[in-house]
């Protein structure tokens, strides 16, 4: 089950960017998140939502 909010830190695990990554990308308003007191916790749905839509990734072949 995938959580509604994760920490910063939780959320760099779950997808594979680094921390300064993630606050670029909520600067960016690439994605959301909310703060409660001093934490902030990134809206999951809609960061994979983001995610998601990113172009696919192109690799060539050097074989012959």
């Amino acid at each position: 089950m995938v959580p509604l909010y994760a920490s910063v830190r939780d959320f760099t695990k779950l997808v594979g960017l680094s921390r300064s990554t993630v606050y670029e990308m909520l600067a960016r308003d690439e994605f959301s998140a909310i703060k409660v007191g001093t934490r902030t916790l990134i809206d999951v749905p809609k960061a994979n939502a983001f995610l998601a839509a990113q172009p696919k990734a192109e690799f060539t072949s050097k074989t012959a």
